[in-house]
């Protein structure tokens, strides 16, 4: 892959993040544009979006790497594309209208890996209880996680559930995957968990 690869771009207000599996829905031939987009191109880029339609996709903004691995065209009212979320990038170009080789929106973002140095195991195992609470109240919340090999990567992804999960305002998560490590995310979390019960009222 290109260092800094310009890839068909969709926006999302479900705030998908790395080494998931997970859907995308839509139709219409815009959606149907992109799909065959992203797949000729061998992935995309996914961005958040709130509910006020605003988007995470000015430069220096985090955006995610999908690969599409299947899709459903006809079998249900909407057009579902099965997809792999695997790292993170930083967006580099403004999302444009459409790029030369793609007919639909695209962006430029360079990959990244987020949160390579670990740290905050004091707050992992409260954090891992609680999310195992929520998922057995609600298991429709949970995700099918790609298989990954390193122990340590187990954090990151706690976090990145809970930033999924929670609904919180898109400025303050992408300001929390800024951060060095996964250290101030685990400590802003706690912090949550101990002042309210807002975890237990999800978005979805």
């Amino acid at each position: 892959m290109n260092h800094n690869p310009c890839l068909p771009l969709f926006t999302t207000r479900e705030h998908l993040m790395p080494q998931r599996l997970a859907q995308l829905r839509g139709q219409g031939l815009m959606f149907t544009e992109r799909l065959r987009a992203a797949e000729k191109a061998g992935g995309m880029w996914l961005a958040h979006q709130d509910s006020c339609g605003d988007s995470a996709i000015q430069q220096g903004d985090l955006v995610c790497f999908g690969k599409i691995i299947q899709i459903d065209w006809l079998s249900q009212s909407q057009i579902v594309a099965d997809c792999e979320i695997h790292h993170w990038a930083v967006v580099v170009a403004a999302a444009t209208s459409s790029a030369e080789q793609w007919p639909c929106a695209s962006l430029t973002a360079k990959p990244i890996e987020l949160w390579p140095q670990h740290s905050g195991a004091q707050h992992q195992q409260r954090l891992q209880q609680a999310l195992d609470l929520v998922l057995q109240q609600h298991p429709e919340l949970m995700v099918n996680e790609l298989i990954t090999s390193p122990a340590a990567t187990k954090l990151n992804q706690l976090c990145w559930r809970w930033l999924e999960l929670l609904p919180l305002p898109l400025k303050t998560k992408q300001r929390l995957l800024h951060s060095p490590s996964a250290e101030l995310c685990l400590r802003y979390l706690t912090f949550i968990l101990r002042q309210n019960d807002r975890f237990t009222y999800l978005p979805r």
